[in-house]
């Protein structure tokens, strides 16, 4: 009985001194003037999941980052020379603090200037571009460790211009998907081949001075990796599509430069990565990424395919190098897909022969390797249907559901489905429906919305009203507001205004009793 409720006073006491302790200890780092309560700064969780963070002592750092120019940047954070010198040390003395400040600092303005729409296109663009300007010239450390106080004793790192030894390689990637993400494309390849040059300088000098416990090996393969995933972000945002009419309405700042997004372009970059940074003829192997990110910047499928070809045999299993050494195929199954894929778009050399191309790749890919996934079938099956071949794509399916690798899902019926959709082809969706059934493929809310679809562009409007009605009176799918939406499309189309406006009523009112039975009957599909 006594035991528990002298633990449990004890455990308040030592909670109580804790709680003591830490508000002393933030008083003590804090400025004079400055309390607790209002050391938070708003920041997003949304890309980089950093979440808040306090304002002291990083606040210094992000302001070191930004343009002075009062007109661009406004008053972001702090003078450093208000800090105290134990928080300056603090902010230095670790290389990840360091890091993150810098990636914080570039995501707070990108946040900032977004949410304000205060500067658009080159504006915004060249605001990217002197903050990495400032970043290179050191100008993102070099203020901290001048206001530090000449009693501390700096270390070569803190002072050096070597990037690595301020930004983390995972934190620099970030930044450079970062740059991208906001169309800075020229500040984001000057940033990542600055960052791989350092980086590599860096672990040569290690081999200068080797230890006997492999430090200098560990530190070459490391660099080599960070150059890795540092270029494969840069030709990732380089071959990103560019947006469609209504998103560049709504982002006006996003620009899309062919320049970077081209065959050649994204090549150069993938063979600077492997020869430009290594000697002795050596070079840093792509991975499955790097290429499907090249590949991704290259719609046009005959020029897809040919790159494919070139990847194959200097990359894949079938090559000298790679048998000899016994390295890793990195011209996987995602590889494939993103060549298949392109083989679904509308462009002047793949004229009608885009799914004759696409059926090629799947039977290379039986033959040799890699073995087809179901997102490859989905993708053949997408390209066959764009192309108007539903009657290979139906035969393709029927192959699909008799292969004992591969079991059916709503992926790839859902190609089909669209197509269907936009033919008004309802019968056959429908045949495609009652297939998904036999095959315990589940009919979600998406499908039963393209079935209806396509009774809405033959203005069946009957059987929408019937299916619509068997959808609520068994909500399994349930129908959403699209649902509704194409069914009175269905009633418009067919001239029956009468029963669009008693539809329309009974969702206002949140009721859904359909007309008479004879007239709009139960339609079974």
């Amino acid at each position: 009985y006594f035991f528990p409720r002298m633990v449990g006073r004890r455990i308040a006491t030592q909670t109580v001194l804790i709680i003591l302790c830490a508000r002393r200890a933030d008083a003590l780092l804090l400025p004079a003037g400055v309390s607790s309560t209002n050391t938070r700064v708003k920041s997003s969780r949304g890309v980089f999941g950093l979440g808040q963070r306090p304002s002291s002592p990083l606040c210094a750092l992000r302001s070191k980052l930004q343009p002075t120019s009062p007109q661009s940047t406004g008053n972001r954070g702090s003078d450093p020379s208000q800090y105290s010198r134990r928080s300056l040390r603090s902010a230095r003395s670790s290389p990840a603090t360091r890091s993150r400040a810098i990636l914080h600092s570039f995501e707070e303005v990108c946040i900032v200037e977004r949410g304000k729409r205060a500067l658009h296109g080159d504006d915004f663009v060249e605001l990217i571009d002197s903050m990495v300007q400032d970043l290179l010239e050191g100008g993102g450390w070099k203020g901290i460790v001048a206001n530090a106080g000449r009693s501390h004793r700096h270390r070569n790192s803190d002072q050096s211009p070597n990037l690595s030894h301020h930004i983390l390689p995972r934190d620099a990637s970030s930044l450079i998907r970062l740059l991208g993400r906001n169309s800075a494309h020229d500040a984001m390849l000057k940033f990542c081949r600055r960052y791989c040059r350092d980086i590599m300088d860096a672990a040569k000098s290690s081999e200068i001075h080797p230890r006997s416990d492999g430090t200098a090996l560990r530190a070459c393969s490391d660099a080599e990796e960070a150059i890795l995933f540092a270029y494969t972000a840069a030709i990732a945002a380089c071959s990103k599509p560019p947006p469609t009419s209504l998103a560049s309405s709504q982002k006006p700042q996003y620009v899309t430069n062919s320049k970077y997004r081209s065959k050649s372009f994204l090549l150069s970059l993938l063979n600077e990565m492997e020869h430009e940074y290594v000697e002795d003829g050596r070079s840093i192997r792509p991975n499955s990424y790097t290429l499907s990110a090249t590949l991704l910047g290259i719609d046009d499928s005959v020029e897809s395919a040919s790159v494919l070809k070139e990847f194959e045999d200097r990359y894949g299993a079938n090559n000298i190098e790679a048998e000899c050494n016994q390295l890793e195929n990195v011209v996987t199954v995602q590889v494939y897909n993103v060549v298949i894929a392109s083989c679904a778009k509308k462009s002047i050399n793949n004229g009608s022969s885009g799914w004759q191309r696409a059926i090629s790749l799947l039977q290379t890919m039986r033959r040799r390797g890699p073995q087809p996934n179901e997102q490859t079938y989905a993708l053949i099956l997408q390209s066959c249907a764009e192309h108007g071949q539903i009657k290979v794509a139906m035969s393709l399916l029927d192959e699909i559901r008799r292969s004992p690798t591969i079991t059916p899902t709503e992926k790839l019926f859902l190609p089909l489905l669209k197509v269907c959709a936009k033919l008004a082809d309802d019968e056959r969706a429908r045949s495609l429906i009652g297939i998904m059934k036999d095959d315990s493929v589940e009919v979600t809310t998406e499908t039963m919305n393209l079935y209806l679809s396509a009774l809405a562009k033959g203005a069946v409007h009957t059987r929408a009203m019937g299916v619509l009605r068997r959808m609520v009176a068994d909500p399994s799918p349930t129908p959403d507001i699209i649902t509704f939406n194409t069914v009175l499309s269905a009633c418009a189309k067919a001239g029956d205004y009468e029963a669009a406006q008693a539809l329309l009523d009974q969702m206002t009112e949140g009721m859904f009793a359909f007309p008479a039975e004879g007239r709009n009957g139960l339609i079974e599909i």
